[in-house]
């Protein structure tokens, strides 16, 4: 793989107020994979810590950052940590709150909530404690769990002085893969990886990163992410420069031969006359001739299409709403718009 270009300074002339900048951010950071009813994730390869060592690598003073694990993540632990970094910010400073764990949803009123070691923590106080202690004004948001998208509801309600992105692995009406593909979206993006540059200017910036987790998600674990912008943060608010391109198919979804069988994957280098690409299945990389490699193109089914949507062994009759990325947004024949449902093609036929 190329060697990333130094993330020092960008490639372009960038106003300060729509760039990162790590010696500036303050990042509070939860992983909670270990809950006390032993409800959890293997320990062993957990991405939540690379994430948080990608961003001391890029800059981020240690001091800035604040990591909760496991036990560690109680809903007082959690408001004390989190108010007491809140509270070392200066104006100016840009914050990073990032969640992974399980995550909750209201029935009721549609709010979310992150699932800490002892309670539930409602989102809306997440923003409160950034209202009221928080002395910068830009924050990002993100989490990778089940309805996450929640932190994209909340945002847009905010009517104040801070400025937020927010960027969830999901919908707020959606569960989440126990993968860990979302925090690799961001992790490839700290690294400058050149498949977050969609536009191939040399500048990653935070809606590359959305659309590229959008399309992942989509591709390898059949879900949808979310993404919003509120209070003026600019959705275009650049994460570093990437990696030199190498080859014009680097980041392209398809499926390749292996073993006489068409697995999908995703090209992310050129090496030995072939294409290496990284398959879907286990995350693991080879070289395959560019012959045995075709194009991804999952069916896109027209609005108004009546299909069948399996689970658990059973089929239920539904009709397409939207769709993307081989996705399709469907509304149950049985059931009203509360139960709406984004599927993933492996789970769709076409006539209901």
């Amino acid at each position: 793989m190329p060697v990333p270009r130094p993330h020092a300074t960008l490639d372009v002339t960038v106003p300060i107020a729509h760039a990162w900048q790590p010696e500036r951010t303050h990042v509070f950071a939860v992983g909670l994979l270990q809950y006390a009813d032993k409800i959890h994730w293997p320990l062993e390869g957990r991405r939540d810590a690379v994430l948080v060592e990608t961003l001391a690598s890029r800059g981020v003073p240690r001091e800035h950052i604040t990591f909760l694990r496991d036990a560690e993540a109680t809903t007082a632990a959690f408001e004390s940590a989190f108010v007491d970094a809140l509270g070392r910010t200066r104006p100016g400073d840009q914050l990073l709150v990032y969640y992974a764990g399980h995550g909750a949803r209201d029935e009721k009123h549609g709010r979310g909530a992150f699932k800490l070691r002892d309670a539930r923590l409602p989102v809306s106080s997440i923003f409160g404690w950034i209202e009221r202690h928080f002395a910068g004004d830009m924050a990002i948001l993100t989490a990778d769990c089940c309805y996450s998208g929640s932190l994209a509801l909340e945002a847009p309600l905010r009517a104040g002085r801070v400025a937020y992105a927010a960027i969830g692995s999901s919908l707020s009406t959606e569960t989440s893969t126990g993968a860990w593909t979302f925090t690799n979206c961001w992790i490839d993006a700290l690294e400058g990886r050149v498949l977050v540059d969609l536009d191939g200017d040399g500048v990653l910036r935070l809606d590359e990163l959305a659309r590229y987790a959008e399309r992942r998600l989509g591709f390898m674990d059949g879900q949808v992410s979310s993404f919003c912008v509120a209070n003026g943060f600019p959705s275009t608010f650049a994460l570093g420069p990437s990696q030199r391109r190498v080859h014009p198919r680097q980041g392209e979804f398809v499926e390749g031969e292996q073993e006489g069988a068409w697995c999908r994957a995703e090209i992310v280098d050129a090496a030995d006359g072939g294409l290496r690409v990284r398959w879907v299945q286990d995350e693991t990389c080879s070289t395959i001739p560019e012959p045995k490699v075709r194009g991804w193109n999952p069916p896109q089914l027209a609005l108004g299409t009546k299909v069948s949507v399996r689970h658990a062994q059973q089929c239920y009759p539904a009709v397409v709403l939207a769709a993307r990325h081989g996705m399709h947004l469907v509304r149950f024949d049985a059931w009203d718009e509360s139960w709406d449902e984004w599927i993933s093609p492996d789970r769709l036929e076409s006539g209901g």
